[in-house]
């Protein structure tokens, strides 16, 4: 049986599957949670049709908004996107499913499905649904696990660029875990010299877990990944790799040339960072002192706000509790579907949290599939 009250907004990224569900009556999130797709070694479409499907078995909702970016993964992004919107089409009874377009209106598969082209990284719009909800004008940077994405609202609404933000600039392949640092520099420094990188070595994951071991565990927390899977000692052999650099043994000789490369690394993606926030301002002739930068993502901690801190920045969290500004994507397709089925508008600040859903996924909301 379905349970016609409740919103369910599905983020679909091409390592994790958040969700939330909402009760509008009660003005309660009555489920959460991370689906690591990372995990599966299938085919990512299948995986990805795998998680909706076990999601919706749990929460049973009638309406879904799903917004997406896993599909940039892929050779043909849009062709990979019409086959999922045609696949929700057939393979689910009794649900009715929703994407959000560029300018942030609601608008049903059936209908995305023949403009899938124009629907690209629609979890942009998830952002960006809440962001005109939060501040008047401001720009919004949101780091997640693979990618980074700049989003400026001016007057309420959803200023982009250019439909194309990862040539644009304003969506770099930059995140907190899963990204590998030879994509973004092709240096780095050992024992006095600076090298070429090797492929095939460290990731994003592996700078933060030499830097700041217990911050990066709580982000792995919050999207259910397991910290055991991330030794730092492997995280020294992967820093060791990328420098062609083996030393026989961990010592601190080897430990300390590993944290110099770590910093070395970190100062460069703040460096990125900094330059796509000057590119919008820039593009956008918006004045630093008075527009906030507001910082989301689970990489708000580990580098955004650090990384920004010349400028007027405020944090997500001010403006959203936990688990809402984690799932900062699912929860604003949540609220746009609320508002096109039921034309209700929610303030965001009275939205709360069901008690026994927190503890059922003990803060951290992940599912197994």
């Amino acid at each position: 049986m379905k349970n016609k009250n409740l919103m369910l907004g599905l983020d679909i990224g091409s390592a994790n599957l958040k969700y939330i569900a909402l009760d509008p009556n009660k003005k309660e999130v009555t489920h959460f949670g991370c689906v690591p797709l990372w995990s599966k070694r299938i085919n990512l479409l299948k995986k990805t049709v795998a998680g909706v499907k076990h999601i919706i078995e749990i929460i049973k909702p009638e309406y879904v908004n799903i917004v997406s970016s896993f599909e940039i993964v892929e050779k043909k992004p849009i062709h990979i996107l019409e086959m999922f919107y045609e696949t929700l089409l057939t393979e689910f009874d009794n649900t009715i499913f929703y994407t959000l377009t560029r300018d942030c209106n609601v608008i049903d598969i059936y209908n995305a499905q023949k403009r899938a082209s124009d629907l690209i990284a629609s979890a942009v719009q998830g952002v960006a649904y809440i962001g005109t909800h939060i501040v008047d004008n401001g720009v919004l940077i949101n780091m997640n696990s693979a990618s980074t994405v700049v989003i400026p609202i001016l007057k309420n609404r959803y200023q982009s660029i250019s439909g194309y933000k990862f040539s644009s600039g304003e969506a770099r392949w930059i995140g907190a875990l899963y990204t590998p640092v030879e994509t973004f520099t092709d240096s780095g420094v050992i024992n006095g010299h600076i090298t070429k990188l090797a492929p095939y070595g460290a990731h994003t994951v592996d700078v933060f877990n030499i830097l700041d071991k217990s911050r990066l565990e709580e982000i792995l927390g919050l999207y259910g990944v397991n910290k055991t899977l991330y030794p730092q000692e492997d995280s020294l052999y992967k820093i060791f790799h990328s420098l062609a650099y083996y030393p026989k043994n961990i010592n601190k000789t080897s430990i300390n040339q590993a944290k110099i490369f770590s910093l070395y690394i970190y100062h460069k993606l703040q460096d990125i960072i900094r330059e796509m926030i000057f590119q919008i301002f820039s593009f956008l002739n918006l004045d630093p002192e008075e527009i906030p930068i507001i910082t989301c993502g689970i990489g708000k901690d580990l580098i955004l706000k650090n990384g920004l801190r010349n400028f007027n920045v405020h944090d997500i969290s001010s403006y959203l509790s936990f688990p809402l500004w984690v799932y900062v994507e699912a929860f604003g397709s949540a609220l746009a579907l609320l508002e096109k089925i039921e034309n209700k508008h929610i303030n965001i600040a009275e939205v709360t949290i069901n008690e026994e859903s927190i503890k059922k996924n003990q803060g951290s909301g992940t599912v197994q599939f």
